[in-house]
């Protein structure tokens, strides 16, 4: 595998995590948004937290798109014969590593959240235990499967 190669991946992969984090954070703006003092927007407080979640997400997810056609350019720029067929670090291992990632970042935070879910039930930290679950699931996904997602990849490179 090439530099560039090497590149794109690193680019695919900070995009998977950047949006990750965005569905992550999304529950940090509903409990940012108090209305306590507000008697007048109570009416519109579920309106008002839509379209401020759907904006966050609808802009986080516009930047990884976009960070996802960049690692395409930069893979369509690399000509056919320049392809390694084996190298030290292959792909499969790289969607592992960053599984692992994904596994361990989810699991130092779901036990903290659902402990407070017993205890104090809110509907922040729904939304914070479900994000982690969600984390958790990608990260076994390329764990066990990074079969899939290598040929996802090469897929999305106009390689298979």
């Amino acid at each position: 595998m090439s530099t560039k190669e090497v590149t794109a991946i690193a680019i695919k992969f900070m995009s998977i995590w950047f949006m990750m984090h965005i569905i992550l954070a999304a529950p940090s703006i509903v409990m940012m948004s108090s209305f306590d003092n507000y008697r007048d927007w109570e009416d519109y407080e579920s309106l008002y937290l839509s379209v401020l979640v759907g904006a966050f997400i609808l802009i986080g997810g516009g930047v990884s798109y976009i960070l996802f056609r960049v690692s395409n350019s930069i893979l369509k720029s690399i000509p056919e014969s320049e392809e390694v067929s084996e190298s030290f670090v292959s792909q499969k291992f790289l969607f592992q590593l960053l599984g692992v990632f994904f596994i361990v970042g989810a699991l130092t935070s779901l036990l903290s959240h659902g402990i407070t879910l017993f205890i104090t039930p809110e509907l922040h930290d729904y939304l914070y235990f479900a994000g982690y679950i969600f984390e958790l699931i990608v990260g076994l996904y390329l764990l066990i499967r990074p079969e899939v997602w290598r040929l996802w990849l090469a897929k999305l490179r106009g390689r298979a």
